[in-house]
């Protein structure tokens, strides 16, 4: 964080507040601390005498990115800590100052005290519960819960551990479901994640699930949950279930969603490379992938996805691709909420690019560029909760900023023109940015 005194003028940029669809022309930002202390034509500013001036012209400033579907190390993928801060240095050099991670952990809570005490520098941290799963777990490292006893003294504690929502998994029952909502319910924790197999998509929506991750629950509407626990519902079926919806049905559960104002995270990003090896092997040669930490590298590359899914159901995933991308253009026309993630690591989605990539692919199935940035920045916020102090350009805000050579609102893609970063008032310049992602990966 800025020191309390610490004055940044971006003075002649091109603002885009992201609060609404509009571009300031030749602006002024002034920064005090960490705070945003004036938004002014640059005629009409009158700047303090002891402060630091960054010529903006011909660029564009815009709140952070967020990445609201994460999974950084440690974890099953990277258990490494030193992985973990790497990845966080990513994110940043990329613009990214928040992320929501979606099966925390031990090293997390230990990644989050080393920001506090300043040891560790990357982007905000929104901690997910360990994922918490029934009788056939598909995880190991799940928390198992298989009674609605045991509900009330496992959310307290994953409460008074220091965890911001629950996680929802596939295989819990529907008593343990609704017993997980009431008591987050009172403890004021958000409940996201998967829908569980014997909960649907209908009661998931009923019951106030913050968020639906992957779309699951649309994509296995009408299946029957034990033909689905079979095989963790990793079929062929499963994924053909939403191009066989029918527009009746795709319409009723569309306005149900937003009438319950449930956020989808719809990671399309993620669907594509399940069953895109040229994609992934693009990937694993783009030049960012050297900086990531070498357990990071191995993870992403040898991981086990491909013997998880089948052929069958990865042709299954492909075929179905486009019908994910109809579904959420229209959720997003229907005015329900959406918000941008990747499932970094997972498979070949490498931390702090891949959500770039979500937001163009979220443009390229009809979101307007400035729908599909707002998913990233302004939305993220909104549904963390701290949009009234994070998330657009405005007066009083915290300045968890980034400065582009080129407009996004012309072409997403131009978020890949990062000039600057500014984290918590603190100027971060591209030579620093790149020192910070080319440090260590060993």
């Amino acid at each position: 964080m800025a020191p309390s005194n610490q004055k940044i003028a971006i003075k002649n940029v091109k603002v885009i507040p992201m609060d609404h669809d509009e571009i300031l022309n030749n602006h002024t930002v002034l920064i005090v601390g960490d705070r945003i202390e004036k938004i002014a034509p640059s005629d009409d500013i009158e700047l303090p005498t002891t402060v630091q001036t960054i010529d903006g012209s011909n660029k564009y400033i815009m709140p952070g990115l967020s990445d609201m579907h994460t999974h950084i190390a440690p974890s099953i993928f990277a258990d490494n800590l030193d992985a973990g801060i790497k990845d966080l240095e990513l994110y940043l050099a990329t613009g990214v100052t928040t992320i929501r991670i979606m099966s925390g952990n031990e090293g997390h809570l230990q990644l989050k005290g080393l920001q506090t005490n300043g040891e560790v520098k990357g982007p905000s941290m929104y901690l997910g519960s360990p994922i918490i799963e029934g009788e056939h777990n598909v995880w190991d490292f799940a928390l198992k819960i298989t009674s609605q006893d045991e509900v009330p003294e496992n959310i307290q504690q994953l409460n008074d551990t220091g965890y911001d929502f629950i996680k929802v998994y596939h295989t819990i029952t529907k008593s343990v479901y609704k017993a997980i909502i009431d008591e987050s319910n009172k403890m004021g924790l958000s409940v996201v994640g998967h829908v569980p197999f014997e909960v649907g998509i209908e009661l998931a929506l009923e019951s106030g699930q913050r968020s639906v991750e992957h779309l699951r629950g649309y994509d296995f509407d009408g299946l029957s949950s034990e033909d689905l626990a079979k095989d963790g519902g990793r079929s062929a079926v499963r994924f053909k279930s939403m191009m066989n919806m029918s527009t009746k049905r795709r319409a009723d559960l569309i306005e149900k969603t937003v009438q319950a104002g449930t956020w989808n995270c719809p990671t399309l990003v993620c669907y594509r490379l399940l069953h895109d090896f040229e994609q992934r092997l693009s990937l694993s040669n783009h030049e960012f992938f050297q900086y990531l930490h070498k357990t990071t590298q191995e993870s992403i590359k040898y991981n086990d996805m491909d013997d998880i899914f089948s052929e069958e159901s990865r042709q299954a995933m492909k075929i179905a691709e486009p019908s994910h991308s109809l579904l959420v253009n229209e959720l997003h026309k229907a005015g329900a909420k959406i918000i941008a993630g990747t499932d970094t690591p997972v498979p070949y989605l490498i931390p702090s690019f891949s959500i770039i990539d979500e937001i163009e692919t979220l443009f390229k199935a009809g979101l307007s560029a400035f729908d599909a940035l707002n998913t990233s920045t302004a939305d993220a916020h909104r549904f963390i909760g701290d949009y009234d102090e994070v998330g657009s350009i405005t007066v009083d805000k915290r300045a968890d900023l980034i400065i582009l050579d080129k407009n996004p609102l012309e072409d997403v893609s131009n978020l890949w023109e990062l000039n600057s970063v500014i984290l918590k008032g603190e100027l971060i310049k591209r030579s620093d940015l790149d020192s910070l992602r080319s440090r260590g990966a060993d």
